[in-house]
C-alpha cells in the first residue's frame, strides 16, 4: 500500500519495508471508530514509542542531559512536530533500581503521542523531520539500536 502522505517514493518504500508489515486500513485508525474513556467521548491515542541506546562513548549523564537539554528544544522547535505531537515525553531509569530485575537495556524511551495513524506517517516521512531530527540523533543514540513501537492506546483503569 502506498502513502501519499510521506515526503519521497524511497522514504516511503523504506517505512512500508521497516515499519509496515500489513496494509493499514486508516478507517481503523479513526477515532469515531473507538472509545476512549474521556467522560464517554470517543476519542483515540496512537503512540509511538522509542526505546533509545546511546552511544557508547557517552556516560549516562552526557546522554541524558543531551537529550533533555539539546535535543528536546530542537524538535519542539520544528513545527511539523509541534502541529502533529500532542505529547512528548522522555524516560530515563530511575535511579535505585535493583540489578537483578529483569529490566530492559535501553538508556531511555521517547513517547510520543498522536490523534491519528496518519499524523504518525506525516511526522516520520517529513523532510525536516528525516532531516533535522536524525542527524541530531547521530549525536548522542546508537541508532542501530533503537527499536520503535507504534500502538493503540486501549485504557483499562
Amino acid at each position: 500500500m502506498a502513502f501519499e502522505i510521506l515526503a519521497t517514493n524511497s522514504v516511503q518504500r523504506t517505512f512500508n519495508e521497516v515499519f509496515l508489515k500489513d496494509p493499514i486500513n486508516h478507517d481503523q485508525c479513526r477515532a469515531s471508530n473507538l472509545i476512549g474513556i474521556n467522560s464517554g467521548e470517543e476519542r483515540i491515542v496512537i503512540k509511538l514509542t522509542a526505546f533509545l541506546t546511546r552511544k557508547p562513548d557517552l556516560s549516562e549523564e552526557q546522554f541524558s542531559a543531551y537529550w533533555r537539554e539539546k535535543h528536546a528544544p530542537l524538535v519542539l522547535s520544528l513545527a511539523p512536530f509541534t502541529s502533529l505531537v500532542r505529547r512528548y515525553i522522555q524516560q530515563r531509569p530511575a535511579e535505585g533500581v535493583s540489578n537483578q530485575l529483569p529490566l530492559v537495556p535501553y538508556d531511555g524511551i521517547a513517547e510520543l503521542w498522536f490523534d491519528n495513524l496518519g499524523d504518525v506517517l506525516k511526522l516520520l516521512g517529513h523532510e525536516l523531520f528525516l532531516s533535522v531530527v536524525a542527524m541530531d540523533e547521530e549525536n548522542f543514540l546508537d541508532r542501530s539500536r533503537t527499536a520503535i513501537f507504534i500502538s493503540q492506546e486501549t485504557a483499562i483503569f
